[in-house]
């Protein structure tokens, strides 16, 4: 039986070891060196769909993409309200 694969986009080798570290064992992690533009949220699971969605239309299979945030309470949370 063949291990599953997932396409990971990211132009950002450090997020390809970590993945690959943490899923390898039962995922191949297909890397796609990619960059794109980025849906402007305060929301990083909005981020990460959104991108998802743009960029397996584009490239006609499934993706993965992975964005995280840094929100620090004494800054409202590092979010930009007005």
């Amino acid at each position: 039986m063949s291990k599953k694969s997932i396409n990971f986009i990211t132009s950002n080798p450090g997020k390809v070891r970590e993945f690959r570290q943490i899923l390898e064992s039962e995922i191949k992690v297909n890397h796609i060196n990619l960059s794109y533009p980025e849906l402007r949220s305060d929301d990083p699971e909005e981020i990460a769909k959104n991108s998802a969605e743009m960029l397996a239309n584009k490239l006609k299979k499934n993706v993965v993409v992975e964005d995280s945030g840094l929100f620090i309470k004494a800054l409202n949370d590092g979010r930009n309200r007005r």
